[in-house]
């Protein structure tokens, strides 16, 4: 079976967690601290083919208490706790020490390398399974060191063997570059997808609250996923199921955007409708959106923000 090492990365350690990135290359400052830390760098001096390790990105929780998040384990925050990011790495060789100093604060000298690094969806608030969390929050208090942990998505979810970085390393030309882009933007509809409609046939609109056979639903960004940093355009919280059938074009194209209480408005910078087009919109009265929360509501209103200032976008969905 898999193994799979977490790292928690918080916002202190956002620069060195880019530059180990850029290199494929991970290290601490020493190799052992309690049986938990040993536990996992055994793992990482004889790794298998399937080891893994887990950066857990800047922990957040509605209303933080004080001291986030080295706070107790029974402290009700942590029911809610998110990650800004999640990636995914394959161990690629065992865990060495090297003199060459990478990072500019330290020379953290016990490294490994890492390859087939992917971006996994950021779940909604309360969403990550508590065995997870339990691991996480080992990790804080470990400082950046090493323990072992269950897999950061349920395999019912889908296989994470399934998103294995295969992309081709040569980007000499247009088309090369085009299929990067193209492959990565399925793999994050892909995991998305099937993390939002797991195994269910029919699910809720979200907008207009219809049932519908999960292929006439789209997963929508809410946030314009051109306008979404790297890390919005993952978060399962930067989604919402919205149908074929009309829902999913008139959010998109800003023809309905989401108030901050969460209940879906006519855009009043539409200066003019077709009785058709009005006829339709009225379906929307007096409804909110499921699944509205603090999780989703800022990328509502980055929505409700952009067609304040340019109405309806006339643009070619993409």
């Amino acid at each position: 079976m898999p193994s799979y090492v977490y790292v928690y990365v918080g916002k202190a350690a956002r620069l060195n967690f880019d530059i180990g990135m850029s290199n494929l290359t991970w290290g601490w400052k020493k190799d052992s601290h309690g049986p938990d830390v040993d536990a996992a760098m055994a793992v990482l001096r004889d790794p298998a083919p399937d080891s893994r390790v887990v950066f857990a990105q800047e922990l957040r929780a509605p209303e933080q208490p004080a001291g986030w998040p080295r706070t107790p384990g029974d402290d009700p925050a942590w029911t809610k706790a998110w990650l800004e990011g999640i990636t995914l790495a394959r161990v690629t060789a065992p865990l060495r020490e090297e003199s060459e100093q990478l990072w500019p604060d330290a020379l953290y000298p016990y490294r490994i390398s890492l390859g087939e690094v992917v971006e996994l969806p950021v779940f909604a608030p309360g969403d990550l399974d508590p065995g997870v969390v339990a691991v996480i929050r080992n990790a804080v208090f470990r400082s950046g060191l090493p323990v072992l942990g269950p897999p950061p998505v349920p395999p019912d979810v889908f296989s994470l063997d399934e998103i294995v970085d295969d992309e081709p390393d040569d980007l000499s030309g247009m088309e090369d570059l085009d299929r990067k882009t193209v492959v990565r933007v399925r793999r994050e509809q892909e995991m998305l997808r099937k993390v939002v409609f797991g195994k269910a046939k029919t699910l809720r609109c979200s907008l207009c609250h219809r049932e519908f056979p999960v292929p006439l639903l789209r997963l929508a960004h809410i946030k314009r996923r051109a306008e979404a940093t790297s890390r919005e355009r993952l978060q399962v919280a930067n989604t919402m199921p919205a149908c074929t059938l009309g829902c999913d074009e008139l959010f998109e194209r800003g023809y309905i955007v989401v108030d901050g209480q969460g209940m879906i408005r006519r855009n009043s910078k539409i200066p003019d409708l077709t009785a058709d087009l009005d006829g339709a919109l009225t379906r929307f009265d007096g409804l909110g959106v499921v699944g509205y929360g603090e999780g989703s509501a800022p990328f509502f209103a980055a929505h409700a923000d952009r067609h304040s200032r340019v109405g309806v976008d006339e643009s070619v969905l993409g």
